[in-house]
């Protein structure tokens, strides 16, 4: 008996390539820093002392409100990533952007398998720096954020077109954000698990973005203003481990700092946040967009119908 491979392979090979060659340079970076952030925050001696000494600090700062712990072992069950799938489809199908709704509830659950698969099977922890208080298991990408932040764009999404469009662009993924920042002050996360899950995130919604663009017929993608979000938080993200690697002087103890430590952590784990997404929120809402060279070769009535939104 001869096996035959499935004919369903090749062209989804070949959609698959379709729809990620546009972007290839937006994951590229995204990856570089996925990979800075491991190699500065989590490989170096600096790094961990960091790390442990925010989550240290969150503790000398303040109590843990048990509602927000509840809170966060609500949000961190398995059952709710499905939930928001099914919210964010039929909110699609409600809104008449079946496709778009389903594309979105796809690219949340790619990015929650995707940091699942980064944390537990590609990025290990080296043990550099022993503490009692705090785990040495490696948890970078953050699932949490990775959760609430695809959710938020998720949503972001498909309701681009509904009234409430314009303050749900800010509100839910600032929440999202803020409850990131929240999961370092709860000793759940380390700073840079929130800034890799961020990323993550972001990567996959330009994939989506992508998807979608192909979908509608366009076969070009002006990848820039991804490139310019990536590359504006990406240097926030990065350049705060460049320092602490390459610093003159770090103390000999730094949880004795632990408090400053943790402060300057969450406004550094917030700005790169924003600085992240707000280029992909405004963004969210279109799927091709024409290149200056298409402009030229299709002329501004086709090029203005490519900017469109979905």
């Amino acid at each position: 008996m001869i096996l035959r491979r499935p004919t369903f392979i090749r062209p989804l090979c070949r959609a698959a390539v379709q729809v990620v060659r546009p972007v290839r340079g937006v994951l590229g970076l995204a990856v570089g820093i996925l990979l800075a952030l491991y190699v500065l925050a989590v490989c170096t001696t600096r790094g961990q002392l960091t790390e442990n000494a925010a989550v240290l600090g969150s503790d000398s700062a303040h109590a843990d409100p048990a509602w927000a712990q509840n809170a966060l072992a609500t949000i961190a069950d398995d059952r709710s990533l499905f939930i928001a799938m099914a919210v964010v489809a039929l909110l699609g199908w409600q809104q008449r952007r079946l496709l778009v709704g389903a594309v979105a509830a796809a690219t949340m659950l790619a990015a929650n398998i995707s940091t699942q698969v980064l944390k537990n099977l590609v990025f290990v922890r080296p043990d550099l720096v022993l503490d009692p208080e705090v785990g040495t298991g490696n948890s970078l990408p953050s699932g949490t954020v990775t959760f609430l932040l695809s959710t938020a764009l998720g949503l972001v999404m498909v309701l681009s077109h509904s009234p409430v469009a314009p303050p749900l662009k800010f509100i839910l993924p600032g929440v999202a954000i803020a409850a990131g920042c929240a999961t370092i002050g709860l000793d759940w996360h380390r700073p840079a698990d929130v800034q890799a899950g961020v990323i993550v995130v972001v990567a996959s919604f330009v994939i989506a973005r992508s998807a979608l663009a192909r979908l509608d017929g366009y076969t070009t993608l002006d990848q820039r203003p991804m490139l310019a979000c990536l590359i504006g938080g990406g240097a926030v993200t990065v350049l705060p481990w460049v320092a602490v690697a390459l610093a003159p002087v770090f103390p000999g103890d730094v949880t004795a700092h632990g408090t400053l430590v943790y402060f300057v952590s969450i406004v550094v784990v917030a700005v790169c946040s924003v600085l992240t997404v707000a280029p992909l929120v405004s963004l969210l809402g279109r799927t091709a967009v024409c290149t200056p060279a298409e402009r030229s070769e299709v002329g501004d009535d086709a090029a203005e119908m490519a900017l469109q939104t979905v």
